[in-house]
């Protein structure tokens, strides 16, 4: 009797347990959600306060620039930290609640240069989370289901920041009237700590150690490599001789094609970021809101295609997906360019908009996929390092493209700047065939 007694305990604990676990596996996306939100948001807004503090042009453009280059270059050495950390949900935590300090100093900041000076600090928090999320997955969930979770965070933060952005543009036209618009900033700023911080406990309650154990081939869980194990050199690496970069690395060639896809890709991408605001408000003549709501159906209908994107993966190549996704990009960038040659006022800005909501579609055909790529090719134990590699290369081109696109859209207007991301997108739709 007393064997039935704790053979039954036995199972109603493992039954717990078990629901504990998929109550975990369901939730974990929310610690990301939460702190996409708050950085997206509060990235897309520190220039704005730039400007409301009153810093000239050459202020704000430092901004920029200081933002994207460390933002390209901090990837590199992020990655290589991720790999060798124990617990993800630690160095998740001092990344949120670091990201969390930024934004009170932001808020109470009056010194444009003091902004500066914080702008070095926020490119490297803004990138340091996004080369976890393939251990995570690798870690929490079998092979057959990495890219429909995959797909899953990226809906969730393209929900999320499209949530967050229209909230924003709301507070930005009420709040802005009562208060000023420096300071119904700040409260942004405060607002977008506060999600740090709740990011912060889903980190807590959701990522914990044991949950971060590695599928087996039988669906099993194994624990997770001991120190000594996880820190080990790979195979590539332990030879005699000095280390070369395809010791250091080992990336295939897949992965090699994948890293030059994005790159011209986000080149493209970046030229349309660069230009957009200042398209819209001056060769369209569009108010700030206007320029948001862009911003904020892009996103919008990028998080709701995501999931179905995922789900139909199957049945088509993912790199079949990415060029098509490609290719409607660079389509949607013609066309945008053509609005201001055609249309004036309302109409454009409405085309501009809708626009804006079909590369949406596409960004979630070439994200939805890429990322798939990246966690199938990653070598086993460097997948934090690639994700590393791959976050620097992609804001290196943005960063690129973004000084392009303005350099031709200054001097030779904004319709051949459109025309060269056009260019670019549909380059990358040929690469993306090799993926």
């Amino acid at each position: 009797m007393a064997t039935t007694s704790r053979t039954f305990s036995s199972l109603q604990l493992r039954t717990a347990a078990e629901h504990i676990q998929a109550s975990r596996l369901k939730r974990w996306p929310f610690a990301f959600n939460f702190y996409s939100m708050a950085t997206n948001t509060a990235d897309s807004l520190l220039l704005v306060f730039a400007s409301a503090l009153g810093a000239g042009v050459g202020v704000v453009a430092l901004i920029e620039a200081l933002g994207d280059m460390l933002s390209a270059i901090a990837p590199f050495g992020v990655g290589k930290v991720v790999d060798r950390v124990q617990s993800p949900r630690k160095y998740l935590t001092m990344v949120f609640a670091a990201a969390a300090t930024l934004m009170i100093a932001f808020a109470i900041t009056n010194n444009p240069m003091v902004l500066v000076v914080l702008c070095i600090g926020w490119g490297i928090v803004f990138v340091s989370a996004g080369p976890v999320v393939p251990i995570v997955l690798t870690r929490l969930f079998r092979r057959s289901e990495w890219a429909t979770q995959q797909a899953r965070l990226s809906a969730m933060n393209s929900l999320g920041t499209a949530t967050a952005f229209g909230l924003c543009v709301l507070w930005l036209f009420v709040g802005g009237r009562m208060i000023g618009e420096a300071n119904s900033i700040r409260i942004l700023f405060v607002l977008g700590a506060i999600m740090c911080c709740i990011a912060i406990a889903f980190a807590l309650l959701w990522l914990r150690p044991a949950d971060h154990q590695k599928h087996g081939a039988s669906g099993g869980q194994e624990t997770a490599p001991p120190r000594s194990a996880a820190l080990a050199k790979p195979a590539s690496m332990a030879k005699s001789g000095p280390i070369t970069w395809k010791h250091k690395t080992a990336y295939s060639d897949g992965l090699k094609n994948l890293f030059l896809t994005t790159m011209v890709l986000f080149f493209g991408i970046g030229i349309m970021g660069g230009i957009y605001p200042a398209y819209m408000m001056q060769e369209l003549d569009a108010e700030v809101y206007k320029v948001v709501i862009g911003s904020t159906v892009f996103n919008l209908a990028a998080g709701l295609a995501m999931p179905h994107v995922a789900h139909n993966m199957g049945k088509m190549m993912p790199a079949r997906l990415h060029a098509l996704g490609s290719l409607g990009r660079s389509a949607a960038f013609l066309c945008i360019g053509l609005v201001g040659l055609v249309l004036t006022g309302t109409p454009a800005h409405l085309a501009v908009i809708g626009l804006m909501a079909f590369s949406g579609l596409t960004w979630a055909a070439t994200a939805t996929s890429g990322g798939n790529r990246l966690v199938y090719l990653a070598p086993a134990g460097q997948k934090g390092t690639a994700s590393g590699h791959f976050t620097a290369f992609s804001f290196m081109a943005l960063a690129a493209g973004a000084i392009v696109g303005g350099q031709v859209a200054g001097f030779f207007g904004y319709f051949p700047a459109f025309v060269i991301a056009a260019i670019a997108a549909f380059i990358a739709s040929i690469l993306a065939i090799r993926l």
